[in-house]
């Protein structure tokens, strides 16, 4: 399947140098396309990226701006989702939907979608 959603360089460089090769990386257009369908949701930018995680600008169905994240679930990403509700939009964005451990790959790790919303 090919997907719209590119994958910076930058971000696959560095998640290869972490966790090594990995479909996880080669996986991530794909999840990040049925993400984006799932939850009703336009690209709005070029994709951004942290060190592990992909971060795509969005438009949601109500016009709304927001983000939807995509990340390998680690220990130091598994409480992510949660710790962002318990901020509720204080100092960050709001999680407005998430999908924690959404499935595993063929390597068996899981992996999180989430979607903040966001002001602009």
């Amino acid at each position: 399947m090919s997907s719209a959603v590119v994958v910076p360089a930058e971000l696959a460089a560095t998640h290869r140098k972490f966790f090594g090769a990995s479909p996880w990386i080669d996986e991530l257009p794909e999840l990040a396309e049925k993400q984006l369908t799932a939850w009703r949701l336009c690209p709005d930018g070029a994709a951004l990226h942290g060190m592990v995680a992909l971060v795509l600008p969005v438009v949601r169905d109500d016009g709304s701006a927001a983000v939807l994240k995509l990340q390998p679930v680690t220990t130091d990403t598994a409480g992510e989702p949660v710790g962002l509700r318990v901020w509720d939009g204080a100092g960050c964005g709001a999680v407005a939907g998430a999908r924690p451990g959404l499935g595993q790959h063929a390597a068996g790790a899981a992996r999180d979608a989430f979607f903040v919303q966001c002001g602009r």
